[in-house]
C-alpha cells in the first residue's frame, strides 16, 4: 500500500513540473540574451523581443545543452 501511495506521488509531481516553466522576456526580465539563457532552466521559454541586439551577450549564444524553447 505505501509503495502504491508513493508511486502515485511521484506520477503526480513528474506531472506537474511543467507547471514550474517560466516565460524569460528579454529585454524584460534580463538585459541580454545570453542573460537569459543562462538564468533558463530546463522547460522555460526565452521569448526575446523584436528588435536588434548587438554586443556582449547577444551574439555567439551558448545554450550548453539546455532543454528551453527561445521564441
Amino acid at each position: 500500500m505505501k509503495k502504491q501511495i508513493f508511486t502515485a506521488l511521484v506520477g503526480i509531481l513528474i506531472l506537474s513540473l511543467p507547471a514550474f516553466a517560466v516565460t524569460i522576456h528579454i529585454p524584460g526580465d534580463y538585459p541580454t540574451i545570453q542573460a537569459g539563457i543562462n538564468a533558463a532552466v530546463d522547460g522555460d521559454t526565452v521569448l526575446v523581443a523584436d528588435g536588434t541586439y548587438t554586443g556582449i551577450g547577444n551574439k555567439n549564444l551558448d545554450f550548453t545543452g539546455k532543454a528551453i524553447v527561445e521564441v
